[in-house]
């Protein structure tokens, strides 16, 4: 799927996608706009999937880690260290 919107972004369309998916999205997409209830942030993975943009926009600390120059959201709780 995520082939065929590049495609679609490619011949000019603009893309709007809602997903908490930000592993799979931060790999496949130049710009991100994280929203809760507002803009939190907007641009590009690294400058958007950080640990403070993600508290504000989740509500829960994560981690963010770096794996192939991009940015990686890991629970840390949930796995419980």
């Amino acid at each position: 799927m995520l082939h065929l919107l590049g495609d679609l972004h490619d011949e000019g369309m603009a893309i709007v996608l809602t997903t908490h998916d930000l592993n799979g999205m931060a790999a496949h997409l130049p710009h991100l706009i994280c929203i809760n209830r507002h803009v939190v942030a907007v641009g590009t993975p690294e400058q958007v999937i950080t640990p403070a943009v993600l508290e504000e926009t989740f509500g829960a600390q994560l981690e963010v880690l770096q794996h192939l120059g991009m940015p990686v959201v890991v629970d840390t709780a949930r796995l419980g260290t």
